[in-house]
């Protein structure tokens, strides 16, 4: 304190004396009735209030003992003090009042006789939040019943996100809420804000994309797949293709979040399995895309549906998803942290604008899928728009970013060189060529030597590709291998030129 002045360090050493005293107040002083009821010493608060104490004494922050016995669920204390004349409106300094607590675990007894002792039955909060909305997250429909009995408007919307009561409902995955919300009369198409950000980009140069909102109660329960939210909204009449700002429709939403049985519905239901997102993606890319879900850093699990993504998949191209449907832009990578670039994706050379389904299953390594689109037709010439990535391009590897953090891409990370080589035949039965070359000048050879895909690369070089071309930096796959490490790789070359 000596930086400071003799007044200033008098003012700042009485303001921490001060400080002290309030802190220890708090640690150990109990002799108000908010203070006691909070300490759980019931019998002396209930001796103080048989005794005539006021019920609405504060403690130093504005909370009375009727908060603390609403939040413990105390309800022989609640309704002591609410004989005695408790106020269930009173606002405590974070604005919360009895009410809204009682609301944060839906009591019905409780919230019954808060009711009847006249509280508010909205009570919002500083943003709008009314106790429906807080009710509704819990499940408790006796006590929603209870609010909406009263009067409680079921279509409020909080002034944060402009969400209602039945998104939050559906959001939650509460299927029983969300039925009684809409036979109250819940808007079932009602859709949150758009927040239409000013930009994505601060100080810290990195772009930042934030979730503009606009989803509807549909779309939050396909985001959680809650399958019998879903099936309830449909029921009340909700637009199964009503997408949010992105042009995530309901089915969209659900495959992207891999709830393949919320998609089975939704199909099932009749929703529109031709619409694409604003990148492009479609129900038929999302199962593709998400048949051999990345690693992640967050720790994501897979999928626990009946339904597989394969299935999904199939039963789109039954109905007569479009099969070569192509991106518009590269989509949003999933893994980030440690797995990922900051700024992109390092799929983003394959799966850009022009890449279809089976670009995405050649670049996974994933035969089954490979298979799946080959037979109903995919085209296996289609190359991207700006890379010139074929289907067997991407198969052998050519556009593959190896990022600083990772050894592998996020799609494909657990391709092998016998599994790349193996898609690369069927791709060759279906009519592929095997010379195709990528912007880059690279041929198979080189994808599959930068990966360290010997078998790859052998079956390139006895399908004529020449091995030893060099691409528009004048590499040769040879020169790619030893770039990553791959000694056996460049070994095998040198073996099949000739070299010693």
């Amino acid at each position: 304190m000596k930086a400071f002045g003799k007044e200033t360090r008098v003012v700042l050493r009485a303001g921490l004396i001060a400080f002290l005293s309030a802190a220890s107040f708090h640690a150990y002083a109990v002799d108000t009735l908010p203070d006691i009821v909070n300490a759980g010493d019931r019998s002396t608060a209930m001796e103080l209030i048989a005794g005539g104490a006021d019920v609405n004494q504060l403690s130093v922050d504005s909370t009375s003992a009727l908060h603390w016995a609403v939040y413990y669920k105390d309800l022989e204390l609640v309704q002591m003090l609410l004989a005695e004349g408790a106020d269930p409106d009173i606002a405590n300094d974070y604005g919360a009042t009895p009410m809204t607590v009682a609301s944060g675990h839906g009591d019905f007894e409780i919230m019954k006789a808060l009711v009847h002792a006249g509280g508010d039955i909205e009570s919002p909060n500083a943003e709008g939040q009314t106790l429906l909305m807080a009710v509704a997250r819990t499940g408790n429909t006796d006590t929603a019943s209870l609010l909406l009995d009263k009067g409680a408007n079921v279509n409020a919307m909080e002034s944060w996100g402009e969400q209602t009561a039945l998104m939050w409902a559906s959001s939650q995955k509460q299927p029983a809420m969300t039925r009684l919300l809409i036979e109250h009369g819940a808007d079932v198409d009602a859709r949150s804000r758009d927040h239409d950000w000013p930009r994505w980009i601060t100080s810290e140069p990195r772009n930042k994309p934030l979730d503009p909102g606009g989803y509807t109660p549909l779309l939050y329960a396909a985001r959680e797949g809650c399958i019998d939210c879903v099936r309830a909204l449909l029921d009340g009449g909700a637009d199964i293709n009503k997408t949010d700002l992105w042009g995530e429709t309901p089915l969209l939403m659900a495959t992207l979040n891999m709830h393949y049985d919320t998609a089975a519905l939704l199909i099932d239901r009749g929703a529109d399995i031709k619409r694409w997102d604003w990148w492009g993606r479609t129900a038929l890319y999302n199962a593709i895309d998400l048949n051999i879900p990345p690693s992640s850093s967050r720790g994501d699990l897979p999928s626990t549906d009946s339904m597989t993504a394969l299935q999904i998949a199939r039963v789109l191209l039954e109905k007569g998803a479009y099969v070569d449907m192509r991106l518009k832009k590269d989509p949003p990578f999933r893994a980030g942290g440690d797995r990922g670039y900051t700024d992109g994706t390092p799929d983003s050379r394959v799966l850009n604008a022009g890449a279809t389904a089976l670009h995405k299953a050649a670049k996974a390594g994933d035969i089954e899928a490979v298979k799946l689109l080959l037979e109903f037709g995919a085209r296996v010439d289609i190359p991207n728009y700006v890379y010139e990535v074929t289907p067997m391009l991407s198969a052998a590897g050519v556009w593959h970013i190896y990022g600083i953090f990772m050894e592998r891409p996020i799609s494909g990370e657990f391709k092998t060189g016998q599994g790349a080589a193996n898609i690369m035949k069927l791709l060759m039965e279906a009519g592929a060529s095997i010379h195709d070359v990528a912007s880059n000048g690279q041929n198979v050879a080189h994808g599959a030597a930068k990966a360290g895909w010997n078998e790859a690369v052998q079956l390139a070089f006895e399908q004529g590709v020449d091995i030893n071309a060099p691409d528009v930096g004048g590499l040769t796959p040879r020169d790619l291998a030893l770039m990553k490490g791959h000694v056996e790789t460049a070994a095998l070359i040198d073996q099949l030129l000739g070299i010693r």
